[in-house]
């Protein structure tokens, strides 16, 4: 008696399942007319070379660039671009935050860059500085 009822009940689940199946959609999916595009990239800065690059953008679509040269130059880089970024230029980088270092602004970076940008757009950028203290701006 148990065997029918469990085996009613497992007929019963899989007859669901498949009318369930059956009534669903089948089809190929296609891509809305709002495709993703791409433009012909642009360099950054042409001299210097970053490793371990970070971009972000921010709510007025400002585009954002940082990333250390390396640990040999003890720098790193931050660029802003308000066109796109079709061009992009050096940003300004704060004094360091203890005057105990000794290295006068721009100091030293050399890791580990970071962007944030907030709800309001105002941009944030970190840096390891030259392995010393991590230094924000």
């Amino acid at each position: 008696m148990v065997r029918s009822r469990v085996a009613f009940y497992a007929l019963a689940a899989l007859g669901i399942g498949i009318v369930a199946v059956a009534r669903s959609p089948i089809g190929v999916i296609t891509a809305s007319s709002n495709a993703i595009g791409f433009e012909t990239p642009s360099i950054v800065d042409p001299i210097h070379t970053n490793g371990e690059p970070d971009i972000a953008v921010d709510p007025q679509g400002r585009v954002f660039n940082s990333g250390p040269t390396g640990t040999g130059t003890q720098r790193s880089t931050w660029f802003g671009s308000v066109d796109g970024g079709h061009t992009f230029r050096v940003m300004a980088q704060k004094t360091v935050p203890s005057p105990i270092m000794g290295i006068p602004a721009p100091g030293p970076g050399g890791g580990d860059t970071d962007i944030a940008i907030d709800r309001s757009g105002k941009q944030y950028f970190a840096d390891l500085w030259a392995l010393a203290c991590q230094r924000v701006a």
